[in-house]
């Protein structure tokens, strides 16, 4: 019998990922998207675009064909 309790690596290697899409180039920088269920941290200097980007990833998680999702935007900077 198996347990919910206990994972085998091999049914997490198997298990199929949504990734969302952000576009081409970001995609690329990303190897290939965001990982559903994700957590991130985005920093750099200020101007860069990191609120663009993180807002944009909430935007793309929260459109129909991605199921709706929730999305929690945190700014910890101001």
């Amino acid at each position: 019998m198996k347990s919910d309790i206990c994972i085998d690596a091999k049914d997490i290697m198997d298990k199929k990922l949504d990734i969302f899409s952000l576009g081409p180039k970001l995609d690329i920088a990303l190897s290939g998207g965001i990982p559903s269920g994700s957590w991130g941290i985005i920093s750099g200097l200020p101007g860069v675009g990191k609120s663009s980007a993180a807002l944009q990833i909430c935007a793309q998680a929260q459109k129909k064909e991605f199921g709706s999702r929730k999305c929690y935007y945190f700014d910890v900077e101001h």
